[in-house]
């Protein structure tokens, strides 16, 4: 999350997570810790032009279980979108050591697939007992042991976490991403680490293929791509020390904002751009990569903007995607829906009915599904 607002919206957005946490684990009191098998259907094998467009949500963490569903329902019949993207967080669903729980993911899984839309899972913090900080402090699961035997035997445990959680949903996910905005402090605490987190992606992702040698891993959104954030390294800069390594690249997922809420098709030297999508295309390039890109967040803030505005940009910005950036072959839009006072950027409002920006957005889905076919034989 970027723009003018970045460090205020950035503690705004752990606080959401912080919150939200606490109001998943209250409401999850009193329901079966383990349903068994899921009850949606699996992954089809449709192909679709790329890219595949959706959603960022919190389905995870929004409310209870009605709630939960007419927000799903909301993102499948107003939006029409391919992709949701949500997280799948350790801390959450194992708080005890040994004690798993995943019946609020399984829900979540089960209501995304059964309309027909495609989870993107987030793999995103720890619980305390495995990174060694207190639950009284704040943004306790967000923070990453020191590099060395301590990172070294986290990374064990998350293994082991995260090699159940591929089995359980490999036939329903195919897309994981590792991680949420590594080059932010306020994501990666105490501070951005990124030959830190090339050992985490490379554990996490080696993990992953092999519960599920079919999943598709990217490298964790990377937000302020182009200029350096109060408190952590530009998405470029990180980038740039991750790839020193040579570490496997298969996809890079980014965050496309722009400083003060500008158009997505105006350049602003010195400023976050919306085409920066293209200048880490470029730097891929320039040493040899192959990967594609995943814009797993971007938007524009209603309450700026205005609602007529936001929808002419977001319409603008999935014309870019299509057009222009062909390398892009996943975007998930932040967000469904607003969360006042503070976050307007939804293509719903809070009570999950559609800003002029739903249309526009609903307009390109259903044109790109309409290009989607069975494969050859199917």
């Amino acid at each position: 999350m970027s723009g003018r607002r970045p460090w205020a919206l950035l503690a705004l957005g752990g606080l959401l997570w912080i919150g939200a946490v606490v109001v998943a684990a209250v409401s999850l009191v009193g329901e079966d810790v383990d349903r068994g098998v899921l009850q949606a259907p699996p992954l089809p094998e449709t192909a679709c032009p790329d890219p595949a467009i959706g959603v960022h949500s919190t389905p995870t963490f929004d409310g209870d279980a009605e709630r939960r569903a007419a927000t799903v329902a909301a993102i499948h019949e107003t939006l029409d979108a391919q992709v949701v993207r949500v997280s799948l967080l350790w801390h959450q669903i194992e708080p005890v050591e040994g004690e798993r729980d995943w019946r609020r993911l399984d829900s979540v899984v089960e209501e995304i697939r059964a309309a027909g839309m495609e989870p993107l899972l987030v793999v995103l913090g720890s619980p305390s007992w495995a990174n060694g900080v207190a639950e009284s402090t704040p943004g306790h699961y967000l923070h990453v042991p020191a590099r060395g035997t301590a990172l070294d035997a986290w990374l064990e445990r998350y293994s082991d976490f995260l090699a159940d959680a591929v089995d359980r949903y490999k036939d329903f996910v195919r897309r994981w991403e590792i991680w949420n905005e590594p080059n932010f402090a306020g994501f990666w605490r105490p501070r951005p680490d990124p030959v830190a987190y090339r050992q985490v992606y490379e554990t996490l992702r080696a993990t992953i293929l092999g519960a599920d040698p079919e999943a598709e891993v990217a490298v964790g959104g990377l937000a302020s791509l182009s200029v350096p954030p109060g408190a952590g390294i530009s998405g470029l800069a990180f980038l740039r020390r991750l790839m020193r390594a040579q570490p496997p690249l298969d996809n890079v997922a980014i965050h496309a904002y722009t400083t003060d809420d500008h158009p997505p098709d105006v350049h602003v030297p010195g400023e976050k751009n919306f085409d920066d999508i293209e200048r880490v295309h470029d730097q891929l390039a320039a040493e040899g990569e192959r990967a594609s890109i995943w814009v797993t967040e971007w938007g524009w803030s209603s309450d700026t903007v205005g609602e007529s505005r936001q929808a002419r940009y977001v319409d603008r910005s999935l014309a870019m995607l299509e057009n222009r950036y062909p390398f892009v072959s996943v975007a998930t839009y932040f967000a469904d829906h607003d969360r006042p006072p503070e976050l307007h950027y939804g293509l719903l409002d809070a009570q999950l009915e559609p800003k002029p920006a739903a249309e526009a957005f609903r307009a390109h889905a259903e044109r790109l599904a309409s290009r989607c076919h069975p494969p050859r034989g199917g």
